[in-house]
């Protein structure tokens, strides 16, 4: 998921200048408004406020994945993906809040906020090169942390690449100081295709860019499936929260049930691309919570030409999409890159729980060679 890199690279080649519409669109284009929904919906603002800027405590393109967060004492632990100015591009850096406005690395050296979990190097390693959140959640038994996290491998034939082709793993790890510092625990979601010797077949392979929310004793994830016979959606793994760490208690949705091996096994989309998919060309970036103010789980993510969101009771039925922010929306008006949405409601006890008055937390960049950073636009939730 390396900065924009990543969106643009999800699509099949014959999608890419869609796909760069959705993450590069002309600044001097005017702002188009979005449409209050009818029923059930979800409203952006017009404004967009801006939370921490390019080069903030050494950190840059940031977020680059999904933003993951537990309540504290003092307000929030968050974690996100970051580029840091000291070294070491794509790795997971921890950020206090006391409102998810104001924001301070949880580890700093000097000025600077140090990765809690960074790429181990080398050639072999699903995150060689790249790991990023994912989601935190807390251990069944409540002894500490658990994340998942999207892990990047950039070799391929004995060439390692500076940004793409890459494979994609979703990786485990565990922490028992309040995500300070994680241990790894390896792969527990591989794509359909897998990760061999040869030259890449496409600019990603693999399975990543997820979330993850516990429900019903599992814990499960929503991601991309980057495959060479379906389009790049979202499928659906999951595990016993009391086994996350035995990669054999993973299973994904495939054909109507949780039936096949995490790792490498085959699995069937749960949310497709809407609308026309010549357009949308992708559903990635999900963003899943239970949605208190409509007592269902809310998903957010994005396409081509915008974020989209369903719902659903099950987590595997979904009902149809609609856009509620499109690339063209005030809020996102003059920025050249909008990516890597995640709804939050500031009050809540994790990013697995929204509400009524929430936010979309994502990446802008003002200008085309710019570092994306974090911002937010506030979203209404209606029923």
């Amino acid at each position: 998921m390396l900065t924009r890199r990543a969106l643009l690279a999800s699509a099949a080649a014959t999608g890419l200048a869609a796909v760069l519409a959705a993450c590069t669109r002309d600044p001097s284009a005017g702002p188009v408004s979005t449409p209050a929904p009818s029923g059930p919906g979800l409203r952006a603002g017009d404004e967009r406020e801006q939370l921490l800027a390019e080069g903030d405590y050494g950190m840059v393109n940031f977020p680059d994945g999904h933003t993951t967060y537990v309540a504290t004492d003092n307000g929030y632990r968050v974690w996100l993906a970051s580029g840091l100015v000291s070294g070491g591009g794509g790795s997971t850096v921890a950020v206090d809040s006391p409102d998810l406005v104001r924001f301070r690395p949880a580890e700093l050296d000097g000025r600077d906020a140090v990765a809690v979990l960074a790429p181990v190097g080398g050639t072999e390693a699903l995150d060689s090169d790249y790991c990023g959140p994912g989601s935190v959640f807390p251990a069944a038994d409540g002894s500490g942390l658990w994340l998942v996290y999207h892990g990047e491998n950039h070799t391929f034939a004995g060439v390692t690449n500076d940004g793409s082709p890459y494979y994609a793993t979703i990786g485990l790890a565990w922490s028992s100081d309040g995500g300070l510092t994680w241990q790894r625990r390896g792969a527990v979601i591989t794509g359909q295709v897998p990760r061999d010797d040869q030259p890449a077949p496409r600019d990603v392979v693999g399975a990543g860019s997820l979330c993850a929310l516990v429900a019903g004793g599992y814990v499960y994830v929503l991601y991309i499936d980057w495959n060479l016979a379906t389009p790049d959606e979202l499928h659906l793994a999951r595990a016993p929260l009391d086994a996350v760490d035995d990669p054999a208690a993973w299973q994904k949705w495939h054909d109507g049930a949780f039936s096949t091996p995490g790792d490498g096994g085959a699995s069937t989309a749960v949310v497709t691309r809407p609308g026309d998919g010549d357009v949308t060309v992708v559903a990635g970036g999900p963003s899943l919570s239970w949605n208190t103010h409509l007592e269902r789980y809310l998903l957010v993510f994005q396409t081509a030409d915008g974020f989209w969101w369903t719902h659903s009771t099950t987590l595997t039925d979904w009902a149809e999409a609609v856009q509620f922010l499109g690339l063209d929306a005030p809020s996102v008006a003059g920025a050249a890159f909008v990516a890597y949405g995640t709804l939050l409601s500031p009050g809540a006890p994790n990013d697995q729980v929204t509400g009524r008055d929430s936010y979309l937390y994502l990446a802008i960049s003002e200008g085309e060679d710019d570092s994306h950073s974090l911002c937010r636009i506030p979203v209404t939730v209606s029923r």
